[in-house]
């Protein structure tokens, strides 16, 4: 899948054309850093924090579960989470920190989700993935042969959160997620992690079998769920702060003993293989590409210590082959197996089922929501729309 355009790189950030998709402006800027920088302006012109972030604390606390709970916020070991748990930590509002263990865990990760919920007294709820099934679908998708190897893992991330919150009826979801150092991720780079229609059907073709006890989340659930029926809303308070991934590291290492584990979703032993040696060697992708450009972007770091940080980032031969064979010896093939699969053409994902369409639909028409409250009445006919359309 490597692009037959002419070598260029943005002038301000590092993106370039490994990634096909990315457009130039007469000044050299890529189309990612020219989206980027309107955003960030937008959040810019948000001055009080404090009021913000309350704001955003008085409407959870509205919405209690049984427990006392007013949100869920999943934690992954890692800088964002872990910041957003300090500073919530300091609010009046009680959280259940949940750790999804998809069986890739690093120890540094595990070790920084303990020391932060133990210091700040924050209840902690981890959800184990069966392995054998995990184990099994890992391996169907490296034979699907399509781009994003990390389905398994972000699905039950993020399917198991959802699920959660509807059994525990908590309304509020909080999510790392944040444009500060995450403003700029190429749409070809990957395929939605969210589609547990394709995920299905690419387990099945290349097991024979059903899944049974991975928690599968569909997009058709998701977006009614969420946008229609309000049962529970995602909310970033990353956003609505000035947040620097310097700053936030010290403070975490000074207050916590929290650990950095080397790099941007490393928290997971899988994650770094598929960053580090499947993207590069198969697609020439440097997901670091991405990452450095959005910290170029929230001026956290210099184009040219970029391009350096970039050039001297690609890991060396001892340390490919213990990760190659760490992650080949988990699960159950040989080195030679996880290399193979790490040639295999590209594969579109879309000739697997999928409900891509859904989001096309939602991101294309913010009206949507508005367009369908008018015509349906809720109360009389949600039971009958729900049986007919949403999977339970």
């Amino acid at each position: 899948m490597k692009s037959s355009r002419a070598y260029q790189i943005c002038n301000r950030c590092i993106m370039d054309t490994s990634d096909f998709q990315i457009s130039f402006n007469s000044d050299g800027y890529c189309n990612y850093c020219i989206t980027a920088f309107e955003r960030l302006k937008y959040l810019d012109r948000i001055t009080d924090e404090q009021n913000i972030i309350e704001g955003i604390l008085k409407e959870i606390r509205k919405y209690p579960s049984k427990e006392g709970y007013h949100a869920l916020i999943g934690v992954s070991g890692g800088i964002d989470s872990s910041y957003l748990l300090h500073v919530l930590s300091k609010q009046d509002v009680k959280l259940l920190a949940v750790h999804v263990d998809a069986g890739w865990n690093s120890i540094e990760a595990v070790r920084n989700i303990n020391s932060m919920v133990s210091t700040l007294n924050i209840d902690l709820e981890t959800i184990v993935i069966d392995w054998e099934e995990m184990k099994a679908l890992q391996i169907a998708y490296l034979k699907s042969g399509v781009i994003n190897q990390d389905v398994p893992q972000d699905h039950a991330f993020f399917s198991s959160l959802y699920k959660l919150a509807r059994k525990l009826n908590i309304r509020h979801v909080i999510s790392g997620s944040n444009y500060a150092t995450e403003s700029i991720l190429p749409q070809s780079w990957g395929q939605s992690a969210m589609d547990g229609k394709q995920l299905i059907q690419i387990f099945k073709k290349f097991t024979g079998e059903e899944l049974e006890k991975y928690p599968v989340i569909f997009l058709r659930n998701l977006y009614w769920n969420s946008y229609f029926m309000n049962k529970y809303k995602v909310i970033t308070p990353l956003n609505y702060l000035k947040y620097s991934k310097k700053i936030a590291t010290e403070l975490l290492e000074t207050h916590y003993g929290w650990k950095d584990y080397g790099g941007k979703h490393k928290e997971s032993r899988f994650t770094e293989y598929f960053q580090e040696v499947y993207l590069p060697e198969r697609f020439s992708i440097q997901k670091k590409r991405a990452h450095y450009s959005s910290l170029i972007v929230n001026g956290e770091l210099g184009r040219e210590e970029a391009i350096e940080k970039l050039s001297l980032s690609k890991i060396n031969e001892l340390d490919r082959s213990n990760l190659e064979r760490f992650i080949a010896t988990k699960l159950g093939i040989s080195i030679q197996e996880l290399r193979d699969y790490a040639k295999l053409p590209f594969v579109n994902d879309r000739i697997y089922h999928n409900e891509a369409y859904l989001t096309a639909l939602i991101s294309k028409s913010a009206r949507f929501r508005k367009t369908l409250s008018k015509v349906i009445n809720f109360k009389k006919y949600r039971l009958l729309i729900l049986k007919r359309f949403v999977r339970k």
